[in-house]
C-alpha cells in the first residue's frame, strides 16, 4: 500500500497539477481579501453582520467591499470558500485514480498480486492527504493576504478553537466529495463517465436548489440538510447553528464518506478489469 502511494505521489510531483492548483487557490484567496472583501457563500456573522442576513442558522452574504480585512477575519471567512475544494478533489482524484485505469497501471498492479482493497484505499488515502493539505494552504493564503491588507487582527483562544472546529467539520465535507469522486472513478473506470458523473453530482443539486429558491426561498434550508456545498457554507458560521443542526450535518458528512466508499469498493472488487 505504501509503495503504491509513493509511486502515485512521485508521479503527481512530476506533473503540474499541484503547482497550478496552488496558484488557483492563491488567486481565489487574493480576490476574496483584496477585491471582494468576502468569501463566496455563507460567512461569519460577527464579521459580516453589516452585510449578512441571519435566518434559522443560515447566513446569506451580499457583496461587500473591504480593503482592511485582518488576518483573523480573513481566516474566519476562508471557511465559506471551502466549496472550491470540490474541484480540487476532482483534479487530484483524476490524476491519482483515474489516469492509472486509462494507462493500464491498475491492471498491472492487480496482476502483480495487489489487493483490490489496498489499491482502493491507497488511492483514497493519498488523495485525502493531498486535498487536506490544500485546505490548509487555502487557509494560509487567507491569513497571509489578510495580514497584508489589515494586520494580524484580534486573536483569542476562543477564536482559534472556533476556527479549528470549523476547519475539522469542513474536512469531513470535502472528504465526502472525495469519496463520491472515488465511487464514480472505481465504479465506472472510464474517464468521461466518471468526470461527468462527479460534475453532475456537484452542480445539479446546487443549480436545482438555486432555481427553486427563487419561488420558495426557504427551500435552501431543506437542501442544506443533505447538499455538501450548502453544508460547507452553513458550517462556515457554525456558531449560529443549533446543536441538532451540527450533529445532523456531521452525520450527513460522515455518510457521504462511508457509503460511497463501501459501494465503490464493492463495485471495484466485482469489476472485470481489462
Amino acid at each position: 500500500m505504501l509503495r503504491i502511494m509513493l509511486a502515485d505521489f512521485y508521479r503527481l510531483m512530476r506533473g503540474k497539477l499541484l503547482w497550478v492548483t496552488a496558484l488557483i487557490l492563491a488567486t481565489i484567496a487574493a480576490l476574496s481579501v483584496f477585491v471582494f472583501g468576502f468569501a463566496p457563500g455563507i460567512v461569519h456573522v460577527e464579521y459580516n453582520e453589516e452585510y449578512g442576513i441571519v435566518e434559522d442558522g443560515l447566513i446569506t452574504s451580499d457583496l461587500g467591499i473591504n480593503f482592511e480585512m485582518s488576518a483573523a477575519e480573513a481566516v474566519v471567512i476562508s471557511q465559506g470558500g471551502m466549496g472550491n475544494l470540490a474541484w480540487v478533489v476532482l483534479a487530484v482524484a483524476a490524476v491519482i485514480a483515474l489516469t492509472p485505469f486509462d494507462a493500464g497501471a491498475i491492471k498491472n498492479e492487480l496482476s502483480l498480486g495487489a489487493s483490490r482493497g489496498k489499491l482502493y484505499f491507497s488511492k483514497w488515502l493519498l488523495s485525502a492527504l493531498i486535498v487536506v493539505a490544500f485546505m490548509f494552504l487555502f487557509t494560509f493564503y487567507f491569513f497571509i493576504f489578510g495580514a497584508v491588507a489589515g494586520g494580524l487582527g484580534d486573536w483569542s483562544g476562543e477564536l482559534i478553537a472556533s476556527i479549528a472546529w470549523g476547519f475539522a467539520a469542513q474536512v469531513i465535507f470535502v472528504l465526502g466529495y472525495l469519496s463520491v469522486a472515488m465511487l464514480f472513478i472505481f465504479g465506472a473506470r472510464k474517464e468521461g463517465v466518471s468526470l461527468y458523473s462527479y460534475m453532475s453530482f456537484v452542480l445539479v443539486p446546487a443549480t436545482i436548489g438555486a432555481i427553486l429558491s427563487i419561488a420558495w426561498p426557504d427551500i435552501l434550508n431543506t437542501f442544506a440538510i443533505f447538499e455538501l456545498g450548502l453544508l460547507i457554507q452553513v458550517f462556515a458560521d457554525h456558531s449560529a447553528m443549533r446543536g441538532y443542526q451540527i450533529v445532523r450535518g456531521l452525520l450527513v458528512g460522515l455518510a457521504y464518506i462511508l457509503l460511497p466508499t463501501a459501494l465503490g469498493l464493492l463495485l471495484f472488487k466485482r469489476a472485470d478489469i481489462k
